[in-house]
């Protein structure tokens, strides 16, 4: 037995509507739970080579436009916005169906959505304020500023090739690869949450500590790949 997508009653494996509801079930249900597309536990070295080069580029903007380590803090933290919106989509687009009956799976799908952006959005502005609070503290005991120059060709440059990685990412395994028929809406609401602690705690920390440059870029890029590989390793099973 399986379950339908939008009352979540108990419904025939070859129904094609759900009896309950009306909803049509065919090509969402009853297929999407046969087989996944891609083996679970094939490395996505596409989507891993794509992420490395978007970390290559705070290093190319260090060394050729003097970008420092707030520029490459902040940049990280922009990466996390871009994460939370191909979350969004990632949860408009899941069709997995729990285990165990829900009703009004629709409705639900709409109030995770809600509730991720206002949930999201309050972490990123607590964590923003963290941030902020230390590079004034940081830049009134060093005696240093930021150029708003500087800032802008991160957001403009920067944060351009963190879009390209996450949705090359986005198209090529959650999308192509069918990820979204394995994971349900709930799922993929708590998927970035592990990964952008861990890739901000290492950020921040390596920004109050002083650390150069290069060794957050290097610390940052193989917490960011280790994020990576456990999301994909999530998502590939049901």
């Amino acid at each position: 037995m399986t379950y339908c997508v939008e009352c979540g009653r108990q419904i025939p494996d070859d129904a094609l509507i759900c009896s309950h509801c009306g909803t049509r079930v065919a090509g969402e249900t009853a297929e999407s739970n046969v087989q996944p597309v891609t083996a679970p536990s094939a490395v996505p070295w596409h989507s891993v080579a794509m992420l490395v080069l978007s970390n290559l580029v705070p290093l190319i903007g260090v060394w050729f436009f003097g970008w420092n380590r707030w520029s490459i803090v902040f940049l990280y933290w922009m990466e996390s916005v871009v994460i939370g919106f191909y979350t969004i989509l990632k949860m408009i687009m899941a069709k997995g169906v729990p285990k165990k009956p829900v009703t009004g799976l629709g409705r639900m799908r709409l109030f995770l959505i809600l509730f991720f952006m206002i949930h999201f959005g309050g972490f990123m502005m607590v964590h923003l304020a963290l941030l902020t609070g230390a590079h004034m503290l940081i830049t009134t005991i060093a005696g240093t500023r930021e150029s708003t120059s500087s800032m802008l060709s991160v957001m403009l440059s920067g944060c351009s090739f963190m879009v390209v990685s996450h949705g090359a990412s986005f198209v090529m395994n959650y999308w192509l690869g069918r990820e979204y028929e394995r994971v349900t809406s709930a799922q993929v609401m708590i998927s970035p949450y592990p990964r952008i602690i861990l890739m901000q705690f290492v950020s921040f920390f390596s920004f109050i500590l002083f650390a150069p440059e290069v060794v957050m870029v290097l610390f940052k890029t193989v917490f960011d790949i280790i994020g990576h590989m456990l999301e994909r390793r999530m998502f590939g099973k049901r």
